[in-house]
């Protein structure tokens, strides 16, 4: 999804101490293993045609996002994503020749891992693919995401990904969401 990636990293928040605690109000760290993430967000693609003119074209798409922590700082997850409307694209084949492809509705499954470099920041890079049911290109993704806890389960995200479709085509993407810990 822009599979972050789509990389949705929401592994940790923080609560108040119980009062066992024998440091009452001190903050505490809260470790969730599993995180899930939905995001609306905007792709823009390079080489998109419009109108008989190639320019880069925005497309509305949706993230979906599963994220397994390691440690406090490394997840690995799957995220997927679809762009919900069909589009041109000028793409360079891998004998340098140029052809127009249209994509309907291309969903990608991305494969990722994220490192929390800061609190509330994540960078992420992944692998996987990209299909519309008649063509599939492989993917690399780049990304990073800024969170904001809510509360102990439940944080805010800003996804920005960027996508290079193998003999394809490339693309950046611009999502917000929220994420909810396990």
């Amino acid at each position: 999804m822009g599979i972050l990636l789509s990389f949705c990293f929401s592994t940790s928040a923080q609560h108040v101490g119980d009062r066992h605690d024998p440091h009452p109000g001190a903050r505490v760290r809260e470790h969730h293993k599993h995180s899930f993430s939905a995001l609306l967000s905007h792709t823009h693609i390079i080489n998109g045609v419009e109108n008989a003119g190639i320019r880069g074209i925005n497309r509305p798409s949706l993230m979906l996002a599963y994220n397994y922590s390691l440690s406090e700082r490394w997840a690995v997850g799957l995220h997927g994503d679809i762009i919900t409307e069909t589009f041109e694209v000028e793409a360079h084949g891998a004998e340098g020749g140029e052809e127009l492809l249209e994509r309907k509705y291309p969903v990608s499954l991305v494969g990722a891992a994220s490192y929390k470099v800061i609190d509330h920041l994540a960078v992420q890079v992944g692998g996987g693919f990209e299909t519309d049911g008649s063509e599939t290109f492989g993917l690399v993704r780049f990304g990073l995401e800024p969170f904001w806890r809510v509360s102990s389960r439940i944080e805010l995200l800003l996804n920005l990904n960027y996508d290079i479709k193998i003999d394809a085509y490339d693309n950046w993407t611009l999502g917000f969401g929220v994420a909810y810990g396990l």
